[in-house]
């Protein structure tokens, strides 16, 4: 064969050779945009962009032995449209879950036992419940009931020293020693106070003891309670000497304090 006829059939090997390597790089880098789009949720087909002319499709990697290796730079198409699905879970809330974690509580969905999940939470939020249990003590202590400073009521303390039981005794005291007049001041010397009537040396101890209650069960009364040690107890609103009763009665135990009030115009 002539020698211009064998060097026309190399170059033309060479070339085919260059177009198959072509094509082959063009598929596998299809392959993997398309493998990308569908592992990132997206569908090319929807959000397909035409390849930019100066964007690489394969960039040139130095091996160890000096031979240039190829690997393609994937290409996912994403317009000033698209917005991750990640971000659409959390904006929209679909499932029960996602619902009660939206509002802000951790407990999970309540089965009703029919297998439907209705996605409320089989007990109140804590964080309201927590919230709850902190405000009753400040609303009543200040509240127009605890500013009534005369007639028989329920005990309006009904704190960690309260106990059921205790309430006829409660009711019996009070109106034996001050016939349920808060405001009062009497006995021996003038010197008992209120409607439990308490002598002038509770003053200064009981708030202290109220105080560190108040700081366990965290209802926020203790600065207000500390500053009755400077108040004559008769002085004191409904709620506070209420209070104050059920804290002498049970500090150390259930009727640990009875004793104070054994002695009166009738047993009680």
């Amino acid at each position: 064969m002539p020698k211009s006829s064998v060097n026309e059939a190399k170059n033309h090997r060479t070339d085919s050779t260059k177009k198959a390597a072509t094509i082959g790089l063009g598929i596998a880098v299809s392959t993997i945009v398309l493998t990308a789009g569908a592992l990132s949720g997206s569908v090319v087909a929807a959000n397909a962009m035409p390849i930019p002319v100066d964007s690489p499709v394969a960039t040139a990697v130095a091996t160890q032995d000096n031979t240039p290796r190829f690997e393609a730079a994937v290409y996912i198409p994403q317009p000033s449209t698209y917005v991750p699905m990640r971000s659409v879970v959390t904006q929209t809330p679909n499932t029960p879950m996602e619902r009660l974690l939206a509002k802000g509580t951790t407990t999970a969905p309540q089965n009703t036992g029919t297998g439907i999940d209705t996605g409320k939470p089989p007990v109140k939020k804590v964080r309201n419940v927590i919230e709850k249990k902190m405000r009753i003590p400040i609303v009543v202590a200040h509240s127009k009931a605890a500013n009534d400073m005369h007639g028989r009521m329920p005990s309006l303390y009904t704190g960690k020293y309260y106990f059921p039981a205790a309430e006829q005794f409660r009711l019996c005291v009070a109106e034996r020693e001050g016939m349920f007049t808060y405001s009062v001041r009497g006995g021996g010397g003038n010197n008992y106070y209120g409607t439990y009537q308490f002598s002038s040396a509770f003053q200064h101890g009981i708030p202290y003891m109220m105080a560190k209650e108040s700081r366990q069960t965290g209802d926020g009364l203790a600065p207000w309670l500390l500053s009755l040690r400077n108040k004559p107890i008769n002085t004191w609103n409904r709620y506070a000497q209420d209070r104050a009763f059920f804290t002498v009665l049970s500090y150390n135990g259930k009727w640990s304090g009875k004793h104070h009030w054994d002695n009166g115009r009738w047993y009680c």
